[in-house]
């Protein structure tokens, strides 16, 4: 059997109403290679677990279930997955996102192997924020370079989607060690990419991120998160040996009146306002 150039890590917690409709949206890619589908299971405490073995049954030359009998957290769960993907380059739904174009992977592999500097690259996505019912709004801003540097990514540092990004092998080994014990590790991945060579961006709209009252962010609150991307900037500076000190201390500084104010912050920052109000208004449809 040829192994698969692609690995796609599915990360799962108690996603029961929405894991059938993310791996729907991987098994529908169309490529000229194959791929696999690895599913870390955390010992969810609903129908999660159910749903995966029965597309693990389903799918069983393509969809690998990773589980235990007892709850890892994300952390550990991401590791394991990751140890056991094959693939040349990897690519990470978590199990509460879906991808809604066919082509989504065959794109990415394709701009790639086209640009051999880009240790991964990622494209825009719909946002929508399922408990308030809101419209979807475009993840990306819309002057976003095709090659954004480490400056682009500390100056708006959530334009990246987890659920858009496809890596090559090796440079999610360049990674530092230290990433893996972070709340706020997919962080790290943004920052070294540019840090180390280039990314690329792709425009097209090709994935949906969900927020929901389950999510990461509502479980953590604003402040939690905000303390984790700064224990995060500290060690990404002191690795870096102070190369992007200023812009770094701006952002800290930006992330420690986020924890006091909350959003009010951005009146603080009125070019941060600003963008956030044209991101806003800059609705789309799914």
């Amino acid at each position: 059997m040829t192994p698969p150039l692609v690995s796609v890590k599915v990360a799962t917690y108690n996603h029961e109403p929405y894991i059938g409709q993310c791996l729907d949206g991987i098994l529908a890619q169309k490529t000229a290679f194959p791929f696999e589908v690895i599913v870390g299971e955390d010992c969810s405490t609903d129908g999660t677990r159910a749903i995966v073995e029965s597309y693990a049954r389903a799918h069983p030359a393509v969809v690998r279930l990773v589980a235990a009998d007892a709850n890892v957290g994300p952390a550990r769960n991401l590791a394991r997955i990751r140890a056991a993907c094959r693939g040349r380059y990897e690519a990470l739904c978590e199990g509460d996102d879906f991808w809604i174009h066919p082509r989504k992977l065959q794109r990415q592999v394709e701009f790639l192997e086209a640009h051999a500097d880009c240790g991964y690259c990622f494209h825009d996505v719909l946002q929508y924020q399922e408990d308030k019912r809101a419209r979807p709004r475009y993840y990306c801003p819309r002057d976003l370079p095709e090659f954004p540097g480490v400056a682009d990514v500390l100056r708006w540092p959530q334009f990246i989607a987890t659920c858009s990004v496809v890596a090559r092998r090796e440079f999610l080994e360049t990674l530092p060690a230290w990433r893996t014990g972070l709340l706020c590790g997919d962080l790290v991945v943004r920052l070294w990419g540019p840090h180390v060579g280039r990314i690329g961006y792709l425009p097209d709209v090709m994935a949906v991120q969900r927020n929901h009252a389950g999510g990461m962010n509502t479980v953590f609150g604003h402040r939690r998160m905000a303390e984790a991307a700064i224990q995060a900037y500290r060690l990404f500076d002191e690795a870096t040996g102070g190369r992007y000190a200023k812009t770094i201390r701006d952002r800290i500084r930006f992330e420690q009146q986020y924890i006091r104010f909350g959003p009010l912050a951005y009146l603080l920052h009125p070019s941060k306002a600003a963008a956030r109000v044209k991101r806003g208004l800059a609705g789309a449809g799914l």
